[in-house]
């Protein structure tokens, strides 16, 4: 992360996307969907921890937004295609 101000922000809008789901999604579910323990999320969510990329990317993927807006850099939720992969979202101009 690149500041105290964009760590508060990431972690506010993980939060955010998590509970914003359809059927919410709770810490627990979140964290076996992403092969962690319950534990890992709360600590990201209280800005104890931060995620790794892989993981980042993993949870952008899963609360459907982008990881430009989990950490700031986009104002706007947007969100990502469903089954879209890296390589092919990098390859439009």
């Amino acid at each position: 992360m690149v500041s105290n101000t964009a760590s508060k922000l990431f972690l506010l809008r993980a939060r955010a996307a998590r509970e914003a789901l359809f059927p919410k999604m709770s810490q627990r579910a979140a964290a076996a969907r992403l092969g962690l323990s319950p534990s890992a999320i709360n600590l990201w969510e209280m800005g104890k921890t931060e995620p790794n990329l892989d993981k980042l990317t993993e949870m952008s993927r899963l609360y459907n937004v982008s990881v430009e807006w989990l950490l700031g850099i986009e104002s706007a939720r947007a969100t990502h295609i469903p089954g879209e992969s890296i390589e092919s979202a990098a390859a439009v101009n």
